[in-house]
C-alpha cells in the first residue's frame, strides 16, 4: 500500500490532482465549520476558522477515540477558549461539524458499496501499475 501511496502521489498525472483534492478537501472542512458556526450565531469570524479548525482536525486524528469524538470537542473548546471566544460555541460546532461528517460518510459509504467498480469472486485484483494506467 506504500508503495501504491508514493506511486500515486509522485506520479506526473495524478500526483498534482492528489495534493489539489486535499487541499480542497481540508479548504471545504474549514468552510463547513464557519457555516455551522454561522448557523447557531456564534461569533466565528472565516479567519478565525482557518486558524483553529486545521489544527483541531490534526488533533482528532490521535487514535485514542472513534473518529475524533470528544477529541475534537476537547480540542475545540480549548481553541475557542484560547481565542476568546465562547466555549459553548466550541462544542455546538464540533458537535454539529462531527454530525455531518458522518453523514457524508455514511453517504460515500452507500455509494461505494452500491458501485460496481468491486472484484468478483476468482477475478484477479489489478496491480498498482495498472490503476495508474488508466490515469
Amino acid at each position: 500500500m506504500a508503495v501504491l501511496a508514493r506511486t500515486m502521489l509522485f506520479s506526473a498525472n495524478s500526483g498534482p490532482r492528489i495534493v489539489v483534492l486535499s487541499l480542497l478537501i481540508q479548504f471545504m472542512t474549514v468552510l463547513i465549520a464557519w457555516s455551522l458556526a454561522r448557523s447557531v450565531a456564534a461569533q466565528f469570524e472565516l479567519a478565525q476558522s482557518f486558524l483553529l479548525i486545521l489544527p483541531v482536525m490534526l488533533i482528532a486524528t490521535v487514535p485514542i477515540s472513534i473518529a475524533g469524538w470528544g477529541v475534537r470537542e476537547s480540542a475545540l473548546v480549548l481553541a475557542f477558549s484560547y481565542a476568546g471566544l465562547a466555549e459553548v460555541d466550541g462544542l455546538i460546532v464540533s458537535v454539529l461539524l462531527g454530525g455531518v461528517m458522518l453523514a457524508v460518510g455514511v453517504v460515500g459509504g452507500i455509494v461505494w458499496l452500491a458501485s460496481s467498480e468491486k472484484p468478483r469472486a476468482g477475478q484477479a485484483v489489478a496491480s498498482p501499475d495498472d490503476r495508474l494506467d488508466r490515469d
